[in-house]
Order: C-alpha cells, then sequence, then structure tokens
C-alpha cells in the first residue's frame, strides 16, 4: 500500500469549497515593514499606480512580474500581482485564512480514506469505488490520505511553507507572514498541538533579510532548497538515505548499469 506524504495537493481545494474565514490568531499583531532598503522603482509605465508601495528588488524592464499594488499597513510588497489572490489583506488576516485550510482539512479526514485505488489501462489512478481503506481488494495498489497517520519530518515541513506563502499571496509580503507564523518549540513539530515553522529556519530566514537579500532570495535559500540547513530532521532523511544508496546498483536508459 502507498501512503501519501503530504496533503498540500488538496489544500487549495479544501479552501475553496469551504473557504478561508477565520478569526485572527490571538495576541498576534501585523510586523512592521524590514529595514532592509528599497531599490528604486521600476518604469511599469503610465498605468502603473503611482500610490502602490515597490518591490524591494530591482525587476528587469519589461518583464512579466509587476509589483503595482497597494499595501495595507505600510507594508512592501513581494509577490507579483499576478500571484496574489485578489486585493491584498492585511498580514495578520492573511495568516488567519491560511491556518483555516489547514484547521478544515483535519476536521475534514478525520479517519483514513482511500482516494485513488488501482489503475487504469492507461496507467492512471482509478477512483476507489468506496472509500473505506477495508474495501480495498488485498494487493491492490492504493493511495490512502490520512492526515495523522503520515504526520513526520517531510509533511510537516511542507505545511510550514504552505502556509506561510499562502499567506504571502494573500497579502503580498513574506516577511509579516514570516513573523506571524508560529515557531515551532521543538525538534518534532510533526508531534506538537498545532501547526508550525522550525524556529531555526524562521532565523535563517530573518539573517539573510537583515544581510541585504530581497524577500524572494530569502525565501528560496532558506525553504525551496532540497536539504534546508536549518531543519534538522530532513538532514538526517538525507543522511541515511545517503547512506542506503552507496554502493547501490545503478541502471542506464539503455538497461545497463554498473555494479
Amino acid at each position: 500500500m502507498l501512503l501519501i506524504r503530504s496533503i498540500l495537493p488538496v489544500v487549495s481545494m479544501v479552501c475553496l469549497l469551504a473557504g478561508c474565514d477565520a478569526l485572527p490568531p490571538a495576541d498576534v499583531a501585523p510586523t512592521a515593514p524590514s529595514d532592509t532598503p528599497v531599490a528604486a522603482p521600476n518604469d511599469l509605465g503610465p498605468d502603473s499606480n503611482p500610490d502602490a508601495s515597490l518591490h524591494d528588488g530591482v525587476e528587469p524592464l519589461g518583464s512579466q512580474y509587476t509589483y503595482t499594488l497597494t499595501m495595507p499597513a505600510g507594508h512592501t510588497q513581494q509577490v507579483p500581482d499576478q500571484g496574489m489572490k485578489g486585493a491584498p489583506v492585511p498580514p495578520i488576516q492573511a495568516m488567519a485564512e491560511a491556518l483555516a485550510v489547514i484547521a478544515q482539512l483535519r476536521a475534514a479526514v478525520p479517519e483514513p480514506v482511500v482516494i485513488a485505488a488501482g489503475f487504469d489501462h492507461h496507467g492512471v489512478p482509478a477512483e476507489p469505488e468506496s472509500t473505506n481503506p477495508d474495501d480495498v481488494p488485498a494487493g491492490t495498489p492504493h493511495l490512502v490520505l490520512d492526515f495523522e497517520a503520515t504526520r513526520g519530518p517531510i509533511q510537516s515541513w511542507h505545511i510550514c511553507k504552505e502556509i506561510v506563502m499562502d499567506c504571502a499571496v494573500r497579502s503580498g509580503t513574506v516577511d509579516a507572514c514570516m513573523d506571524l507564523m508560529p515557531r515551532c518549540a521543538t525538534e518534532t513539530p510533526w508531534e506538537e498541538a498545532g501547526e508550525c515553522c522550525p524556529t531555526p529556519c524562521a532565523t535563517e530566514y530573518t539573517d539573510r533579510r537583515k544581510a541585504g537579500a530581497d524577500a524572494e532570495t530569502a525565501w528560496f535559500d532558506t525553504f525551496e532548497v532540497d536539504i534546508p540547513s536549518c531543519f534538522a530532521p530532513i538532514r538526517e532523511i538525507a543522511r541515511l538515505a545517503a547512506e542506503l544508496n552507496t554502493g547501490a546498483p545503478m541502471t542506464t536508459p539503455d538497461g545497463g548499469g554498473t555494479p
């Protein structure tokens, strides 16, 4: 049996079906804009909004990415116009909505559910006749969505990133969403009660911003890497994988290989 290791592909669907309204989290306030100097604005042409806050990195003239939206609470726009989910909202509201998506998913999947069983003649996963795992014939490949059973380093890491970026595309600011994202209290966040991001990773992002990196670069260098330096559990998984793969036979496309 195959077990889904991430619930991210269904997060957006849940948001669309169930909505993302939620009360703002307690004792959280929007964070002031970063002290990082803002670069000179692009020439966005006569149709750009002269009152819009500006992206903190210089985009090439004629770039497909534009940053022309007026941001709430004096924040700097860090998500391009076409990447936004409508008009920017205050970061505290955006974070509450992003957290609500995950909460709604947890509530919607209290027990394991079969989401695909077997494959059709084109090799495409087939819809199950029943979502009850006990109803799947023995030996049939199937995928199960079990939110609790799949909690672990990989899922926890992806949920952290999903929440921050969901907040960012609602509010337009990565910095404020990173500041508002709850911090994990331990190195095993999947065992904690709520959603969170590893504290060392939040610190690493902030340090890169203070050193002068723009928000996009700081985000990618911290979170969009194969092996994050700031999250020990994934580093350990990578180490074990490297040990297991040492000396493993490699197959070439022509069917040959090396011992």
